[in-house]
């Protein structure tokens, strides 16, 4: 199982290097054994970063394990080694811990202790501005700007095609790359820019087609006397991705057109409302959202007047999302009872669970995770009986709450300290 594997030696170790950066840096003291690092407990700014860490005894490491998702370590020569911590977009603080181990199976731990961002809510705070916000590039290509008005430094920018490449200098301008267009049709999409909290915002790029183009012949600059006929062929694939979905329309181009308006609705035989319009014989489609069915048709126009709807063509935008990790907001013990309560993330990037259920590790299977409790994925809180699933050893209960769907789960790991009656979790 998938199940974050908290063994009975590194929760051990965890609760060993809270108690141990409790009690002071004092090497004496260090009641991991003979493997000792400095710092043993990190204080990580809000955009994280890399620390580096000294073994002192001990020396060399030869294997971590991380019991937050957003740390990792770069072991080095085993006497070096450097911690590295992603942007805490959460909008509050968060501690993680890593488990460290020699050739002799020795440990240590340590803390890692991240600031917020400003903003100070669960979802990424700060917002950005960026001029323009749309750019034209010609179909030849080329090369354009954009700068960061407000919400900077910036520290990405991404696209999901291949003909445009995009960059950050400086945290301030964004450099757009666009390759000849040599498709012969119009083609669109959008660059999402980053700032170090997790905010973004978007800038649309669209390339202009080569004049006729081969499969894209576009309109006619002589429509004649009558209206142009119904276009012909019209077909949709889908591109884009989770972040920034979209889809391409084409068909035939209809002789004496000057323009096509573009119809979509989510019926087929009804609905129907103008999306847009185009001077080719093509057009993409960036207001979709994931999970829905669209149906589309389009007409042709000139001067003259507007001809009938063409085929009819339809594409469903299926969500194949897992759901994300639910955020741990809280968790309390009562007698016997654990009880825990969490928000379930809604990041676009994420599907929404459709179940969710509390996997323990138990340590009469030998540690591995069962499932003690089930509910619904709308559920943001459950409460279990815990006594029979502490560790002996270190009387510590592990336990996560796994959101799924059809598509995959994740889960959030939290870990219940029971000789101090504290729990831990990101």
């Amino acid at each position: 199982m998938k199940f974050l594997k908290l063994t009975h030696s590194l929760l051990a170790a965890v609760l060993l290097a809270v108690a141990a950066s409790s009690c002071g840096d004092d090497d004496d003291d260090d009641s991991s054994g003979p493997l000792t690092v400095t710092p043993s407990d990190i204080s990580m700014p809000s955009y994280g970063g890399r620390i580096n860490v000294h073994v002192s005894k001990g020396y060399p490491c030869v294997s971590a394990d991380m019991v937050a998702t957003w740390l990792s370590v770069d072991l080095g020569n085993g006497q070096s080694i450097t911690v590295i911590g992603e942007p805490n977009t959460t909008g509050k603080p968060r501690t993680g811990y890593i488990q460290l181990y020699n050739s002799k199976g020795n440990s240590t731990g340590i803390r890692v202790d991240q600031q917020a961002g400003s903003g100070g809510s669960d979802t990424p705070s700060g917002t950005i501005a960026v001029f323009p916000t749309e750019v034209t590039i010609s179909a030849n290509g080329g090369s354009t700007k954009a700068n960061v008005v407000s919400g900077g430094p910036c520290t990405s920018a991404i696209t999901n095609v291949t003909w445009v490449n995009a960059s950050v200098s400086g945290g301030s301008t964004i450099t757009i790359n666009v390759e000849p267009n040599k498709t012969g049709i119009t083609r669109s999409t959008k660059v999402a820019v980053y700032n170090e909290k997790g905010a973004t915002t978007s800038i649309a790029v669209r390339q202009e087609a080569g004049t006729g183009g081969g499969t894209d012949p576009g309109t006619d600059p002589n429509p004649g006397t009558s209206a142009p006929a119904a276009p012909t062929g019209l077909y949709v694939s889908g591109s884009g991705s989770a972040t920034i979905p979209n889809c391409t329309l084409k068909w035939n181009a209809s002789s004496g057109a000057q323009s096509y308006l573009i119809y979509r609705s989510t019926r087929e035989s009804s609905g129907y409302s103008q999306i847009g319009t185009s001077q080719y014989a093509s057009y993409v489609d960036e207001t979709v959202k994931i999970g829905n069915t669209y149906y589309y048709r389009v007409k042709a126009k000139n001067a003259k007047g507007t001809s009938d709807y063409s085929n009819t063509c339809v594409y469903e935008f299926s969500d194949k999302r897992k759901p994300g990790p639910a955020k741990i907001t809280s968790a309390t013990c009562s007698g016997s009872n654990i009880t825990v309560r969490w928000t379930v993330p809604t990041d676009q990037t994420y599907g929404k669970p459709t179940s969710g259920s509390i996997m323990v590790a138990d340590p009469s299977q030998g540690g591995n995770a069962v499932e003690v409790k089930s509910f619904s994925g709308t559920t943001t809180s459950a409460t279990f009986s815990y006594r029979q699933y502490v560790a002996s050893a270190t009387g510590g209960v592990t336990f996560s709450v796994r959101l799924s769907n059809e598509h995959g789960y994740s889960d959030s790991v939290v870990i219940y300290d029971t000789k101090n009656n504290k729990f831990y979790y990101n």
